[in-house]
């Protein structure tokens, strides 16, 4: 049941979003699994590494969810302008 519904909800989330998103909410879905097993008895204690793999997760999502930087002026310029041509 819980593999159909992971299923389900990669399917959900290809459709209204990217791949990219996709990757992410994988990564988080493995930090929040790992982090959530030793409170449920199911696995052990979280490592150094699962740590570091949650904070590059987090760090990574705020990134990409940030709003991209102005273009920079001689490369919208060089865009804008056509090539000259040698006559």
């Amino acid at each position: 049941a819980v593999n159909g519904f992971g299923g389900l909800l990669v399917a959900v989330v290809i459709k209204y979003a990217d791949n990219i998103w996709k990757g992410f909410a994988t990564a988080g879905a493995i930090l929040l699994t790992g982090l959530l097993a030793p409170l449920l008895e199911l696995g052990p204690p979280p490592n150094a590494l699962l740590l570091l793999g949650a904070a590059l997760v987090v760090a990574s999502v705020l990134l990409y969810a940030a709003t991209p930087p102005p273009p920079h002026r001689t490369a919208a310029r060089a865009v804008l302008l056509p090539a000259r041509v040698a006559t």
